[in-house]
């Protein structure tokens, strides 16, 4: 059940990984909170209530972002706590220490490890792409592009930080001259969290951004 729900909100919701620690921390409260009466080895019975969980969050997050393994312990130790924990004082306390654990590390550990290590400066040139032009013209390519200043922003409709970012890049087209003419701003919807070329162009239409417009399926 964790897993489906971490799931279900990852695809339809929000790639946010603050926001999946939280969700698949409740989602394991709510589980072990059902099932501890039920089960005789506690240990065993967090291991697999928390294994499917940890091994997808290994092989799609850890291996690209290795600085976030302790999210893989709280998911451990969330059913293990509640097991061990005996008493509705005690399994309260429990639960209002996981909580704040989880809040501390979303809102603090998460944005941090992220930040750092997926940020890169190089000099290499770009890697070959072809996006989708979706405001009419030739599709953006390697090929089209070169010899261009252009920044290529991947972006997501459901994505907060990519809409407080956009602001962001207004504020660039009119600080740094020569936009339009010397340089140029992509922005490039991609297929991930249910995002399609409809909800690109009418995220761009409401907000009125100055940017060409591209998808990447």
């Amino acid at each position: 059940m964790p897993l489906a729900v971490v799931f279900l909100f990852m695809k339809f919701i929000s790639l946010n990984l603050s926001h999946v620690l939280i969700v698949g921390v409740i989602s394991l409260l709510l589980v072990s909170m059902l099932k501890y009466k039920q089960l005789a080895n506690p240990l065993i019975s967090a291991i697999l209530i928390a294994i499917p969980l940890i091994l997808v969050f290994y092989f799609l997050v850890i291996i690209e972002i290795p600085g976030l393994w302790p999210v893989l312990l709280i998911f451990l130790l969330t059913p293990a706590l509640v097991f061990y924990s005996s008493g509705k004082i005690l399994r309260g306390v429990v639960i209002l220490v996981l909580i704040g654990i989880t809040g501390f590390t979303a809102l603090n550990l998460v944005p941090r490890v992220v930040a750092g290590e997926l940020t890169e400066l190089t000099q290499k040139p770009a890697p070959e792409y072809h996006l989708q032009n979706l405001l009419g013209g030739n599709d953006f390519t390697n090929i089209t592009d070169k010899g261009s200043v252009i920044v290529l922003d991947f972006f997501g409709t459901w994505c907060a930080p990519c809409i407080s970012e956009m602001e962001e890049l207004k504020l660039m087209t009119t600080s740094i001259p020569g936009y339009n003419s010397d340089w140029s701003i992509i922005i490039a919807c991609t297929d991930s969290g249910g995002d399609t070329p409809e909800k690109a162009l009418d995220f761009q239409s409401k907000r009125e951004l100055p940017f060409q417009l591209a998808y990447d399926s």
